[in-house]
């Protein structure tokens, strides 16, 4: 049997194309196919993006203060006799990846000579998202708190309890 060169080309050619893959179909990779998936290893990434959400949800309720940023803080002394000193605005954001609710704090009163006066406590109302910013107040009932009576200065507020919201 007499092939040409042409049609040895051809041939050649041919079998080429369908060796390589064809690219020219929606969804060709590369090589002209995907490649395989081993399903161990989607059950393996299930599994440590779970332990890794297990861990931080609970480093969030054992740390809130590492996850909630105070600031825009406000006080008021109601009274020049008893001098009765409580916090009355705060605003908080929330670094951590999931939401919260159920926050409560402390505040640590602090004399202008660097000694501590006291503490006192507070609770915000309401639920605060993942990266979200919130300000809470006496004044619309999100924020109570209680009362150090005598002089006071600067303050620091501290996290000590959160409910994660999943």
């Amino acid at each position: 049997m007499l092939v040409t060169r042409a049609a040895r080309r051809f041939w050649v050619g041919l079998i080429a194309l369908g060796i390589s893959g064809c690219d020219n179909h929606p969804g060709a990779g590369t090589t002209g196919s995907a490649p395989a998936t081993d399903p161990k290893v989607d059950v393996a990434a299930d599994k440590a993006a779970e332990q890794k959400k297990a861990q931080e949800i609970r480093e969030v309720i054992r740390n809130p203060s590492a996850f909630l940023q105070p600031s825009s803080m406000a006080t008021s002394d109601n009274s020049t006799v008893n001098r009765d000193n409580r916090l009355t605005r705060v605003a908080v954001l929330n670094r951590s990846h999931f939401a919260v609710n159920n926050l409560q704090g402390s505040v640590e009163w602090i004399g202008p000579n660097g000694a501590a006066l006291g503490l006192t406590s507070f609770n915000l109302v309401g639920s605060l998202a993942a990266g979200e910013t919130k300000v809470y107040s006496t004044a619309d009932h999100s924020l109570t708190s209680t009362t150090l009576q005598g002089p006071a200065g600067t303050i620091r507020v501290m996290f000590t309890h959160v409910d994660v919201i999943e």
